[in-house]
């Protein structure tokens, strides 16, 4: 057969013809293949060049807190989310006072993944101690098993924004949660993704329903010396 890929171009998502496939196969398999970090291509030996775009671990991050979305291996319908690795979250504008997030992407994207459900939410939690010092931050999900209630207002339980630890002698701020994405369902039932946190984040003092709370803020440059 000519290895002319140009012919063999699907304009849009659908069902692709066996003869086509096969066609396609056959000019790619005669075809040098080189994959990168958005994606793969293949020259073939009459010269042509079929692109084919990355979405999963070789997706290319645009933006701090990106969420990538990937079918899970092994299976048809089931999917996976990341966010991408490098995600900051910083306890002051000094550019090295940053706190370590769990739960992110690798840095070759080979790890990290988590499940999602077809109605989820993806959000950054941040436990502090009584002294307000940061124990721990995390990326989590309802996927992952979390009871964040999205619709609570502040202080209103131990699942909201902002909480204590529910010892009325001792209404220490004790979480932060900020919404990083989330997905409902399109008519075929796959998630569909949309992204709220754009931004690196940094800690901030505020006064939260009249209570002292320490909660992230995008991170708009300006680092201290």
């Amino acid at each position: 057969m000519a290895n002319d890929l140009e012919r063999l171009k699907i304009s849009k998502p659908g069902i692709v013809p066996v003869s086509r496939w096969n066609a396609l196969v056959e000019a790619v398999q005669s075809s040098l293949v080189v994959s990168f970090a958005g994606g793969a291509f293949a020259r073939t030996k009459g010269g042509t060049s079929l692109w084919a775009r990355g979405r999963g671990a070789g997706a290319t991050a645009q933006h701090p807190f990106q969420v990538l979305m990937r079918t899970k291996p092994g299976t048809e319908d089931q999917y996976q989310a990341g966010v991408v690795y490098g995600s900051a979250l910083y306890k002051s504008l000094r550019p090295t006072d940053k706190v370590t997030i769990s739960g992110l992407l690798s840095a070759d994207g080979a790890s990290g993944w988590f499940d999602l459900i077809a109605t989820d939410a993806i959000w950054l939690g941040i436990v502090f101690n009584s002294s307000g010092v940061v124990t721990a931050a995390r990326i989590d999900s309802w996927g992952a098993g979390d009871d964040f209630d999205v619709t609570q207002v502040a202080w209103s339980g131990e699942n909201g924004y902002v909480e204590d630890d529910d010892d009325p002698d001792n209404p220490v701020h004790q979480t932060s949660r900020k919404l990083i994405a989330y997905t409902v369902p399109d008519e075929a039932g796959v998630p569909s993704l949309t992204q709220v946190m754009f931004r690196d984040q940094i800690l901030r003092d505020v006064a939260i329903d009249g209570r002292p709370a320490r909660y992230p803020f995008d991170h708009e440059g300006g680092y201290a010396a």
